[in-house]
């Protein structure tokens, strides 16, 4: 089982970072193996919210369909994708700080 971590200081606002990460549509601006995303419900992110996140590995694109599992506004997200192949468990924490904040993914 894979397993990946990250952690950045950004100068946003907790609540400015957990409302443009909680959109995972966004996720091919931030992280450099999507090649697309986008929302796949309707009304406003928040749990249960789902998003199609193309995957490019090695050329090869895979389509995950996440699920938005948790959604603590503005300190955790939670998302979730599961294949015959591969389960995906990605968890962001965003941490207040004086200058902005701190996320980790």
């Amino acid at each position: 089982m894979a397993h990946f971590k990250a952690s950045l200081d950004c100068r946003a606002t907790a609540e400015d970072a957990f409302d443009f990460l909680a959109d995972f549509s966004n996720a091919a601006d931030w992280d450099p193996g999507v090649a697309r995303a986008c929302v796949l419900s309707s009304g406003p992110v928040k749990r249960g919210a789902r998003f199609e996140v193309v995957l490019d590995l090695a050329g090869r694109e895979i389509p995950l369909e996440y699920r938005l599992t948790r959604y603590e506004r503005p300190r955790l997200l939670v998302f979730e994708a599961e294949t015959t192949i591969l389960r995906s468990l990605d968890t962001i924490q965003i941490e207040a700080r004086p200058e902005g904040c701190r996320v980790h993914y």
